[in-house]
């Protein structure tokens, strides 16, 4: 709100809580602000995403979202019995709750335990999930969903979007013009400052080669009108 009341509006992203329709963004504010959103490559959306989630305390803040199904899905094939699948579960069940614990004590898993080997999400897994909830129509989420779906740019008009990979040349340049050049340290030091998170570019497409060739097939098109919209590079 004090960059609204200096008449510049700004979104919140493809993340939750995020608008979705054409309403402003701050109640009562005024045609004449200058608004601006921040775009960033789907796929690097994703590696970033599955790197992340794999720490200690998002493994459990989001094993209900995404995690917890995904890993079953991925990983209980690999399972010879019955018997098995339900000692594992078991023993999968409790090493969130040892996370949750903030690790205390010591957890053993058992031998060939394919839930905890590795004991955190795989890329193939979190897109298997996405192309099942595509499917179900139940996958809103801004961290894989197409900008043009969760996103106020579609809706909103906007006077420029920044592209992620360019700051932070292209935030300097906007908050330049926009007179708040003083102010350009805070727009990239908070804490979930989006230039602290970018992964590097050799390393998201490093992580891509792992997905099959249905699965990369699936996400260009996933991601077709982003990828065409900002000019990104596909797979």
């Amino acid at each position: 709100k004090q960059w609204y009341q200096r008449r510049v509006a700004i979104t919140a992203g493809g993340k939750k809580g995020s608008l979705r329709d054409g309403k402003q963004l701050y109640k009562g504010e005024k045609e004449g602000n200058t608004r601006f959103s921040v775009v960033r490559h789907p796929l690097d959306r994703l590696v970033s995403h599955v790197k992340s989630s794999g720490r200690d305390h998002e493994m459990v803040n989001q094993k209900g979202l995404w995690i917890q199904s995904a890993m079953l899905a991925g990983r209980t094939k690999r399972i010879a019995n019955k018997a098995d699948e339900t000692k594992f579960k078991a023993e999968f069940e409790r090493y969130f709750l040892w996370l949750k614990g903030d690790k205390k004590g010591t957890f053993t898993k058992s031998p060939g335990n394919p839930y905890l080997d590795p004991p955190y999400p795989l890329l193939t897994e979190l897109v298997d999930h996405i192309i099942k909830m595509r499917r179900s129509g139940r996958d809103w989420d801004g961290h894989w969903m197409p900008a043009q779906e969760f996103c106020n740019i579609c809706w909103n008009k906007f006077d420029y979007i920044i592209k992620l990979e360019e700051e932070p040349l292209e935030l300097w340049y906007l908050v330049d013009k926009l007179g708040l050049w003083d102010d350009r340290l805070v727009f990239l030091n908070r804490a979930n400052s989006s230039a602290k998170k970018a992964t590097a570019s050799q390393e998201v497409w490093d992580s891509l080669k792992d997905l099959s060739n249905s699965q990369i097939t699936f996400l260009n098109k996933h991601f077709d009108v982003d990828l065409r919209m900002f000019n990104y590079k596909r797979m």
